[in-house]
Formats: C-alpha cells, sequence, structure tokens
C-alpha cells in the first residue's frame, strides 16, 4: 500500500495537478507538443485479429510527454526547466522517457483498443513486475491498480494502462529525498487527474 508520505504527496501535488488541467482544458492536450512524424492525426485501421489500432497515440496518451506533464515533472523534482525526453510508439505502446541526471523515468501508455483487451494487458504486466501489491479505496482512485516495492506504478482506466517506471532511478531522486516510488505514484495521479479517456 502507498506509505503516509505517498498520500500526503498526492495531496501537496493537488495544486500542480489543478494547473496542468487548466492547461489541458484551455489549449487541448497535445497543442504544444508536434505529432509523430508518421501521421499528423491519430488514424485507426483494423488488425487481421478485428481490432481497432492506431497508426498514432491518442491525445490523451501524447499527454504523457506534452508541457504540463512535463512542466509538473520538473515542479516535482524541484528542478528549474523540464527534462529532456525521448518517445517511442511500438504495438500500441507510446512510451515517454524523462531522461533525468539519475536516469530513465518511463511513462508508457498501453492503448489496447477495448476495455477486455486492456484488463489482460494490466494483468500480464502484473505477472511479469513479479511481487505487486494492489493499490485501494482513495490510492488506487477507485481504478484498478498497482504498484511494485521498487518503483513501479500501474493503474488501468478504459481501454488504457498507464504505467511510471521509476525503478532506474537511485532510490531517493533529488535533494529533498523524493523516494523514486512517491514520484511515480504521484506523476500517476496527477496523469490521471487530467485524462479525458480520449
Amino acid at each position: 500500500m502507498p506509505t503516509r508520505l505517498q498520500q500526503l504527496s498526492l495531496l501537496a501535488a493537488l495544486p500542480i495537478l489543478l494547473a496542468g488541467c487548466s492547461t489541458v482544458k484551455a489549449g487541448g492536450p497535445t497543442a504544444a507538443l508536434p505529432p509523430p512524424a508518421s501521421s499528423p492525426a491519430a488514424p485507426t485501421g483494423t488488425s487481421m485479429t478485428g481490432m481497432t489500432t492506431l497508426v498514432a497515440p491518442s491525445e490523451s496518451a501524447q499527454m504523457v510527454c506534452g508541457p504540463e506533464i512535463r512542466a509538473d515533472v520538473a515542479t516535482i523534482l524541484s528542478l528549474k526547466t523540464p527534462p529532456p525526453t525521448a518517445t517511442s510508439w511500438v504495438n500500441q505502446l507510446y512510451t515517454c522517457t524523462y531522461r533525468l541526471s539519475g536516469g530513465p523515468l518511463a511513462v508508457s501508455v498501453k492503448e489496447s483498443g477495448d476495455v477486455t483487451s486492456a484488463r489482460s494487458y494490466f494483468d500480464g504486466l502484473r505477472r511479469r513486475l513479479g511481487p505487486t501489491q494492489p493499490l485501494r479505496g482513495l490510492d488506487s482512485l477507485g481504478l484498478p491498480a498497482f504498484e511494485t516495492p521498487n518503483g513501479n506504478v500501474a493503474f488501468l482506466k478504459d481501454d488504457k494502462t498507464l504505467q511510471i517506471d521509476a525503478t532506474a532511478l537511485p532510490t531517493e531522486v533529488n535533494s529533498q529525498h523524493r523516494q523514486r516510488s512517491d514520484l511515480a505514484y504521484t506523476l500517476a495521479t496527477d496523469i490521471l487527474g487530467c485524462w479525458s479517456g480520449k
């Protein structure tokens, strides 16, 4: 379960969350983020299995690397400027890697196309990550969610799985000695608070 520190950090992150959400409402989640070179939008296709596939990530997926979340990462970690990022889009998995001085912080969104497939992916991810602990009640925001002891947090929302992987970072990630698991949880709840689901 999240520690008291994680719960308090969520409360501390609320002003950040609200500021980020207001940015999304004003300009759209991808207003300052150019779309992938492969496509100007996010058209869909149909795979051989009949499942809808996206040629490019959805707006809510791209938001994890958008200007508001980049600014939030900087604020959470007391950085003067947002850290550089790198993105990838492979097998319906959009990944934004924040290049922090202590190591990479990976934020990913799996776009499964439907709720059943998303649940299957989420359950498989939980098995692959080894020992996990479910998040419940307020900590889970009413969604299926889990964390690992070493800095992974995952949430399932509709047909998307959000994962924050802070395992490559030191146990304490900044001068305020913020725990990497606390960073992962706070960032996940910040993103989910702004997600439109589109």
